[in-house]
This record gives structure tokens, C-alpha cells and sequence, in this order.
């Protein structure tokens, strides 16, 4: 939210960055102290429900006042409607659905036919969508994305604030394609589709159908919602960012671990370790899911890792290197950025220097392995270890934009998703009661009294 409003409302960036420090203080306090365990079931579900509401009944006012833009006069009544329709479908009785479909569900659709139809009427010009949509097409033609060059979208003026000296060659690009080969792939869907920020759309959605599952919870289809609504959801996947394939293999593959589908969980998260080159940072944090590190899910995790990554490094390793290093940005200190760092160079009188190029990574591997020391192990852990980490990686870097933060965000909501369907005491109470067979738990999972486990509906 507040890196939001500092990019849309102008807020300034020293009240930004306060937020955030004092955000993420309260966030790893809560965490450390093991304040939200709460007692009794109830009350949980119930505050689940209502922050998922919350979530995303702002989330909705925000993308649509970003869709009709601030000065509409409909905005105020198509706001308030589109609020109280997705506080409505997240928090209401399963009693209003038929069958399958839950209010929920339609709004999940709902919501991504018309974003399909906006990123539709509303092209945009960022190199992000541009080495995309120009990397997928060399890609598909038979050549080394990582070994070319990309059209420059911006004027002169534009080139010197994004670019360091040097990358314009002919005002083109000259460096290869700038994300991991994953990012490539999975932006192929879009690109067929006829504009690649649609992939960004159909992962979220994604992503947010898994959370729904059979809706049989009213927290599963509230978060389902916030996930589908997030606030500035409609802003990142109009600029093309590809945080959204961070947010969906980091998701999926906490909610593989809740269903006990270890081996699936292990490949997503090898995807998701491979899909940003600054989610080095997070590898100690996979300490945390060490209660499910067997040799299947390990082997899968280090098979998928290398073959989505090594395949490009062996065709050309320094281009691939020069591609990823972030060359392109050589250090420059960018206005935009919402950072500690760049609040201290540019109104602090702060001297630039070659440290800071590595201390996000020195400060961001510190918080990992004192994340992964002190909180709870797990998926839900895990989830939050590594919104923590990250956040602590982009407030001191030169390169911290809104779709870091949404990474972030995510990363804590995506732990709350991960959160077991009851609390610990009440599943101690009910580790002494044999359920029927063939009763479905909250998770979707089915108990089968003849082997003592509960399987998912996937694996059987």
C-alpha cells in the first residue's frame, strides 16, 4: 500500500520508507513472539476472513479508481459497488453457492475478464514489455535471447535516467534478455495470446483458484478474493512486471506443502529460488522446510533448478552473465526508488559508493539466516522468512520499485494462506478423534481410515 501510493499519490519518499521500517518491525515482532497463534478456532477463521475481506475491498477500489482513472465522476459509485460485490462473495455463506461455484469464484473470474479486457484497450510503453514480448519472439524463432539486442523505447531524456553509459549501442539495448530463462518461459503464453503482460494475469488467477479450491471455508474464498484483488495488482500487470511469477510459484508451492504433495512442491519451488536473480537471498531460508527434505522433493527442487537455468548458461555464459548481472543500471541511483539507500544519497547528502552495491545482498543473506533461526518452521514460515528477507534486501538497495513490495506483500499473504486450517491446540484435540471415512478436511485432503493419511485429490 504505501508503495503504491508513493508511485500514484506522489507521497514522499522519507514518509515512505518510515512506513515501511516501521511495517516491517511490527510484522517480524509479531512473527518473533509467536503472537499469532491464536487460541481458539474460531476466532481465527473469523479474523482471517475479515483482513481477506479488507484486502480486498480496498484492493478493489484502488485498481478500478486506476482503471477509470481519479477525476471520473462514476469512480466514487462504481467503487463503493465493486467493494461491497467482492466483500459480499469473500465472506458469505456457502449456503449462496450451487454446486462448485461460489460467489467467490465468480468474482475471481469475473475480475480477470475484465483486467483481460483493460490490458487489451491500454498498451503500454516500458522496456519491461519490450524485452518480453521481442526476447519470447527470438526465442521462438531459434536464437539466444541473452545474446541480443532489444528496441529502446524512451526518448534520449528517458535513456539517461534508466540506463548507465554505455547500453545504448545504436539506440538499442545492447545487453541480452535481463530476467532468468523461467521468465522467458513463462511469458510465452501471453506473447501467443497476443500481448505477454496476459501471462502475469493468468498466473495470478492461477494462483488464486488453487487458494479457492472447493471454496468449502469461508477464510479459503475470502483469501482467494484478496489474492485475485490485491491492492495495485492492476498497475503491476498493466507495466508488465514480472513479480506476479514469483508470487504464483511461491504460493503454489506453500499450498503443495499444506496437501502434502512434497515432490510437486519441491519442482515449484526450484521455479520460484530461479525466477528473480535477487531471490539468492532467500536460500537460507529453505532451512525452515527441512521437515521435507526427502531425496524425492530434493532431487526434483535441484533437477528443475539447473535444467531452467544451466541450458542458457552453457550456450553462452558471458552473455547470459552480462544479461542478469544488472549491468544495464550500472549503479545508477534512480528518483524512483523507494529506499533507505537512495533516500540518504539524494536528500541526506549521503556518499555514493561501490558498498552499496553489495549490501543488499550482505543485509538481505543476514535476515534470511536470523529468519530461519528464530521463527517457525514450515510453509507458513517460510512464506513470511521470505517477505522479511526481501524487504530487508530492497530498503538498502539503489533498485527498490513497487513491484519489489508486492513481492513482499504477497510473501506475508501468502503465509497466512499457508497457515494450518487449525491451530495448534485444536489439532492436538483433534489428533485423538478418528474422522469418518472419506470425510474431506478444510484443506480439500480426503481421510482414508484403511492407511491412516489424508490424501488430496491430486494424488489419488
Amino acid at each position: 500500500m504505501i508503495a503504491y501510493l508513493f508511485v500514484i499519490t506522489g507521497i514522499s519518499r522519507e514518509m515512505a520508507v518510515a512506513g515501511m521500517l516501521l511495517g516491517g518491525v511490527a510484522v517480524v515482532w509479531r512473527l518473533a513472539a509467536g503472537r499469532t497463534r491464536l487460541r481458539r478456532q474460531p476466532r481465527w477463521v473469523l479474523s482471517v476472513t475479515a483482513a481477506a475481506s479488507t484486502v480486498a475491498t480496498v484492493g478493489t477500489f484502488l485498481n478500478f479508481q486506476y482503471a477509470v482513472g481519479a477525476g471520473s465522476p462514476r469512480l466514487l459509485l462504481g467503487a463503493a459497488l465493486a467493494c461491497a460485490i467482492v466483500f459480499a462473495s469473500a465472506a458469505r455463506s456457502r449456503s449462496a453457492s450451487m454446486g462448485l461455484v461460489t460467489p467467490a469464484l465468480l468474482v475471481i473470474l469475473g475480475n480477470f475478464v475484465l483486467t483481460l479486457l483493460y490490458l487489451r484497450g491500454h498498451p503500454i510503453r516500458i522496456d519491461v514489455e519490450v524485452v518480453l514480448r521481442e526476447g519470447v519472439g527470438q526465442l521462438l524463432s531459434g536464437h539466444n535471447p541473452y545474446a541480443m539486442t532489444f528496441t529502446n523505447p524512451y526518448t534520449p531524456e528517458e535513456s539517461r535516467l534508466f540506463y548507465a553509459p554505455g547500453i545504448l549501442v545504436d539506440n538499442r539495448i545492447s545487453l541480452g534478455f535481463p530476467y532468468p530463462p523461467i521468465v522467458l518461459l513463462a511469458a510465452v503464453p501471453g506473447y501467443l495470446l497476443g500481448d505477454v503482460r496476459l501471462s502475469g494475469l493468468i498466473l495470478v488467477t492461477v494462483l488464486a483458484l488453487a487458494v479457492h479450491g472447493r471454496g468449502r471455508s469461508t477464510a479459503q474464498r475470502s483469501q482467494a478474493v484478496a489474492v485475485a484483488t490485491a491492492p495495485g495488482l492492476l498497475f503491476l500487470l498493466s507495466n508488465g512486471w514480472t513479480e506476479t511469477l514469483s508470487v504464483a510459484l511461491l504460493g503454489l508451492a506453500m499450498l503443495a506443502f499444506r496437501r502434502r504433495q512434497a515432490l510437486f512442491a519441491g519442482v515449484l519451488l526450484a521455479a520460484f529460488v530461479v525466477s528473480k536473480q535477487y531471490l539468492v537471498v532467500v536460500l537460507p531460508c529453505l532451512w525452515m522446510l527441512r521437515v521435507h527434505a526427502r531425496r524425492g522433493p530434493v532431487v526434483a527442487f535441484c533437477v528443475v533448478g539447473a535444467a531452467l537455468t544451466l541450458p542458457w548458461v552453457i550456450a553462452d555464459p558471458l552473455a547470459f552473465w552480462r544479461a542478469v548481472s544488472g549491468a544495464h543500471a550500472g549503479g545508477l541511483v534512480r528518483p524512483d526508488s523507494i529506499s533507505l539507500v537512495v533516500q540518504g544519497i539524494l536528500a541526506w547528502g549521503w556518499a555514493d559508493g561501490p558498498l552499496y552495491r553489495w549490501l543488499p545482498v550482505g543485509l538481505g543473506l543476514v535476515v534470511a539466516v536470523a529468519s530461519a533461526a528464530r521463527l517457525e518452521g514450515g510453509p507458513r514460515g517460510f512464506a513470511a522468512a521470505t517477505g522479511i528477507t526481501i524487504m530487508a534486501t530492497v530498503l538498502v538497495s539503489k533498485q527498490s520499485f513497487f513491484n519489489y513490495y508486492y513481492l513482499v506483500a504477497m510473501s506475508f499473504a501468502i503465509a497466512a494462506v499457508a497457515a494450518p486450517a487449525k491451530s495448534p491446540r485444536a489439532a492436538t484435540r483433534a489428533d485423538s478423534v478418528v474422522p469418518a471415512r472419506g470425510t474431506p478436511t478444510e484443506d480439500g485432503a480426503v481421510v482414508d481410515n484403511a492407511t491412516s493419511e489424508a490424501r488430496s485429490p491430486v494424488n489419488r
